[in-house]
């Protein structure tokens, strides 16, 4: 079974997060995904609302696997990526990446 692991960098940006993460959720599809987002470097505000927000989604969504990833630094967007992506590449499931910014509606 194909499975697709989408990575969003997340940088000082948790409100726009939100509106791409609910629209990634309730976009009707039947193949199957995993969510990781980055946080890269944000504001300690921030990163602590990035985190409880992918915490609260997970919970609300158990059939998803939303996972949060706190980079500490800023990366870059290639640096921050690849953190997710060696992540991914341990799932044999996976067989396709999509990267997606912050500010995507879906």
């Amino acid at each position: 079974m194909n499975k697709v692991g989408i990575i969003i960098l997340n940088f000082n940006s948790t409100k726009y997060l939100r509106i791409t993460l609910d629209s990634i959720l309730k976009a009707k599809t039947d193949t199957a995904y995993s969510i990781g987002v980055i946080d890269n470097g944000s504001r300690d505000e921030e990163r602590n609302a990035c985190e409880e927000l992918i915490e609260n989604l997970q919970k609300a969504n158990p059939e998803r696997e939303i996972r949060f990833f706190d980079a500490e630094k800023n990366l870059g967007f290639s640096g921050g990526n690849n953190v997710v992506i060696r992540h991914f590449l341990t799932d044999e499931e996976i067989t396709h990446i999509c990267l997606l910014n912050s500010d995507v509606v879906v």
